[in-house]
């Protein structure tokens, strides 16, 4: 009886999203988009590859692992319109299907018309924009959870995307494009502490939900968001990307290695943290 009690005066965290397979599903896809997206604008082939890559493989994989049963995978696609997990699906499977058919020319090198190549180029970047920022609109739409249900988190998925593909980019340039890289990869892990602290900030004045959601991210999950997100996701980098951009210190391959590696650490940070830190708020 008490503890029939308690379900209804306690916060209830989720667990239906907070598994592994979800996490890391967020996390490749986040990765490999926001890679594919950099590198297709920076007409960068290797990177544009690796990306797909890990958009098709790593998401893909975790993807299925997530609904259970590969043949699920096509129940879900029945409601693009109506369901955030079926247009997600949707968007997954034309980005797998036409990022294939962007990315053999440029592996075998294949000719093709430059016109249909841009044609792709164009669809395909479109594509990897709404896989970098769909995670956050599927958790938005999740009004039980109050630390979810706001729109600043399609903002923060994508933001922190692009900060890691800079960086992966970074790493896997040589030669002029780099120091360009090193400035907007510094604006984007500025912009990137801006939205943390915002959404953090929100969250402590908002409802009881959100307020003990906050209280999770910054106490329970101190080590994870605060040290691993917030320390060695966000501010190492750009203390490091800082110092190389102002010309203190050499831009070096082991620099922006390291850079690299941090933000893509602190990609899964950010999502395993929101993913657990999401609560029920009580019912009475």
């Amino acid at each position: 009886m008490n503890d029939h009690y308690n379900l209804y005066i306690d916060y209830s965290p989720q667990k239906e999203w907070s598994g592994a397979p979800m996490w890391l599903e967020m996390s490749f896809g986040a990765i490999g988009g926001g890679l594919f997206l950099v590198s297709a604008f920076l007409n960068f082939n290797l990177g544009i590859v690796l990306g797909f890559l890990l958009v098709a493989a790593g998401k893909g994989i975790f993807l299925l692992v997530d609904l259970g049963k590969p043949e699920r995978f096509l129940k879900v696609l029945a409601r693009p319109f109506k369901s955030w997990i079926s247009f997600g699906s949707w968007a997954f499977m034309l980005f797998g299907i036409l990022g294939l058919i962007y990315c053999l020319p440029l592996v075998i090198g294949l000719e093709i018309g430059a016109g249909i190549l841009g044609v792709l180029k164009a669809i395909t970047m479109l594509l990897a924009v709404l896989l970098i920022t769909y995670d956050g609109f599927f958790l938005a739409a999740s009004k039980g959870i109050d630390a979810w249900n706001t729109s600043l988190l399609p903002i923060l998925y994508g933001v922190s995307s692009l900060v890691a593909g800079t960086g992966i980019a970074m790493a896997l340039i040589e030669g002029a494009k780099e120091n360009t890289l090193l400035r907007i990869n510094a604006l984007l892990l500025i912009t990137l502490v801006f939205l943390v602290f915002s959404y953090v900030n929100g969250l402590s004045k908002s409802t009881l939900g959100a307020r003990k959601s906050a209280e999770i991210l910054t106490q329970d999950l101190k080590g994870i968001f605060v040290g691993g997100l917030v320390g060695a996701g966000v501010l190492l980098p750009l203390l490091l990307v800082g110092l190389a951009t102002l010309g203190l210190i050499p831009a070096s391959a082991t620099l922006v290695m390291v850079v690299a590696v941090l933000e893509v650490v602190g990609i899964f940070f950010l999502r395993f943290a929101i993913l657990k830190a999401g609560v029920y708020a009580p019912v009475i």
